[in-house]
Parts: structure tokens; sequence; C-alpha cells
């Protein structure tokens, strides 16, 4: 799956997408094994490199 980065640094990386009613959300698990979603908008989201398999993101404040 794809690594997900911050400005802050590596986040983790995508295990799974959600398909929520209202929105869909990418689930991370960090390094340590938390796992966290993020919801796939802007301005959450900056860039996603599918050849690369990476995900950035504008700041890790939006984990939930």
């Amino acid at each position: 799956m794809a690594t997900v980065t911050s400005p802050n640094g590596t986040v983790g990386r995508v295990t799974e997408v959600r398909v929520h009613p209202s929105v869909d959300t990418l689930v991370i698990e960090a390094p340590d094994g938390r796992k966290f979603e993020q919801v796939i908008a802007e301005p959450w989201i900056v860039r996603v490199d599918t050849e690369g398999k990476l995900v950035e993101l504008s700041s890790d404040e939006g984990l939930i």
C-alpha cells in the first residue's frame, strides 16, 4: 500500500479505504501500530502519487 507523509515526516502507510455515506477515508497505520483515519478531500490531501505509492498530507492535525 501507499506511504503517507506530512510536513512532519512519515505518518504511516495506507491499509484500507473506507467508504462512508458522507465522505471516504484512508485508514493509516503508523509505525507504532496505531491506526488513524484521514478524510479524502481538500485541504487535507495535497497530492496522491499512484505510481510512486505516496499520499502527501497538508498536515497531520486532521487525523482521527
